[in-house]
């Protein structure tokens, strides 16, 4: 079972008390999709639509690249979270 360590940032850091969260998937080969659909629980503090609405518009990124849902998770287990970003 792949074990993911998921960097926070923006809004995913501000919802979790640690800057980083450790994610056991049950996928022997896990996609990002699999980690995104697991990430829910991960939050629980947090409300819930709140969360959901959150993962879906937010993006996963290795050392390297943007990646798709369909994508397999890095060798190495290493992923970001990066959360659509506003301002002005």
């Amino acid at each position: 079972m792949p074990t993911v360590t998921l960097a926070l940032h923006g809004a995913c850091r501000e919802l979790h008390p640690q800057p980083s969260i450790e994610v056991e998937l049950d996928a022997p080969v896990a996609t990002v999709g699999d980690l995104r659909r697991a990430l829910p629980g991960c939050f629980p503090d947090a409300p819930a639509g709140k969360v959901a609405a959150l993962l879906q518009a937010s993006a996963f990124a290795s050392d390297e690249a943007l990646l798709r849902d369909g994508d397999p998770l890095p060798g190495d287990g290493r992923l970001a979270i990066l959360p659509p970003v506003s301002g002005g």
